[in-house]
């Protein structure tokens, strides 16, 4: 039997980053929070957060810069990867994280609308097309 490395979270995005590098690949880094509840020794209900950070490349990073924002739900799947290096004071350090090889999008338009910025009640709204819906790869 061969080996397996799969990583599958479901939680809300934190911090959000989008690169290009000078050959044109974009990379997109993420924070994911998922959170976790259990009952303590007292019996009182405890909620955890657990952050992980969470990168994409190319065709998948460039549907990350042009649809997700900062909070959005995710499904993201992918393998993990521990990168190791040394300090300039001589410590090593690590950092685990998720190279996502699959992602969808769990937040709904009706959702991402309500948390967007409303207009100012002197200004009239223009309702926004929403005709690209057909065109999203997922």
């Amino acid at each position: 039997m061969s080996d397996l490395n799969k990583a599958q979270i479901i939680g809300n995005v934190g911090k959000l980053d989008i690169k290009t590098t000078s050959n044109g690949l974009v990379i997109a880094n993420l924070s994911m929070a998922t959170k976790s509840r259990y009952a303590n020794q007292a019996g009182e209900m405890i909620d955890k957060t657990e952050w992980h950070n969470v990168v994409f490349f190319k065709k998948l990073a460039e549907i990350v810069q042009q649809y997700v924002q900062v909070g959005h739900k995710l499904y993201v799947e992918g393998s993990i990867q521990t990168d190791k290096w040394t300090t300039e004071s001589g410590e090593t350090r690590y950092a685990t994280k998720i190279i996502g090889s699959n992602m969808q999008m769990l937040t709904s338009k009706t959702a991402d609308a309500q948390t967007a910025p409303k207009p100012a009640p002197t200004q009239q709204a223009k309702p926004i097309p929403y005709a690209f819906d057909d065109q999203i790869p997922f």
